[in-house]
């Protein structure tokens, strides 16, 4: 077993008092753990790295988007320092439900500076990135959306080889995984049937790994 089989989220909402407290970081340093994912599941939708939220202020539910890099959250300098004093490597998950709620080329540009700060401005080299979290869901922010069709893997594909030269431009080195499930037979946790089959087609030769999700409830086997 590799340290990318076992790993776990980091949240911004964990806040920096406690996620850089030197007792979690030694207890982070002897859980073993060396590879974690930021900033967090359905987050990752929703959150503008540098602060800047134009006019995406509320979440489909209703919550406040822009409470994610208020002063008390871990943010990603934090989130880089927890690394660096636990000597773990990251897997960065960038936003894609902003190329729904407002175009590729903004998603494409948030997520191409992310990779620049933290890569070069930072010295933080990482690595993985992976495009949107869980975006065959209609839990997850931009899927399902008034004014437009439901999400699928054509749209998903499409957007997708617009984010990922735009992010290997800014470091040709790293690797970007595409969000697909390990089944797609068109039930909620499991993919849709329209998704799949139709990622690999639109975006080839850009993504190098796939992330796959599996959320298995209490007393499933």
């Amino acid at each position: 077993i590799t340290p990318y089989q076992f790993g776990t989220n980091a949240s911004w909402w964990s806040g920096k008092g406690w996620f850089l407290d030197e007792d979690i970081l030694e207890r982070a340093r002897q859980s073993g753990i060396r590879f974690w994912r930021w900033p967090g599941g359905s987050s990752s939708d929703n959150y503008h790295w540098d602060g800047n939220y134009g006019s995406h202020k509320k979440e489909h539910d209703g919550g406040d988007a822009t409470r994610m890099t208020q002063p008390w959250t871990v943010s990603t300098d934090d989130f880089i320092e927890f690394c660096r004093r636990t000597g773990s490597e990251a897997i960065f998950t960038a936003n894609y439900g902003a190329a729904r709620y407002n175009s590729p080329s903004y998603a494409a540009d948030m997520a191409a500076r992310w990779v620049k700060y933290v890569n070069f401005e930072k010295k933080f080299k990482v690595r993985y990135w992976e495009v949107g979290n869980e975006n065959y869901g209609n839990w997850e922010e931009g899927t399902k959306m008034e004014g437009k069709p439901l999400l699928s893997g054509d749209v998903y594909g499409k957007d997708l080889r617009v984010i990922v030269d735009a992010m290997k431009k800014a470091d040709p080195d790293i690797y970007v995984g595409a969000v697909a499930v390990d089944q797609d037979n068109g039930e909620e946790w499991t993919g849709a049937s329209r998704r799949a089959s139709s990622i690999c087609s639109r975006s080839p030769v850009k993504t190098t790994f796939v992330p796959m999700r599996c959320a298995k409830s209490a007393g499933s086997s």
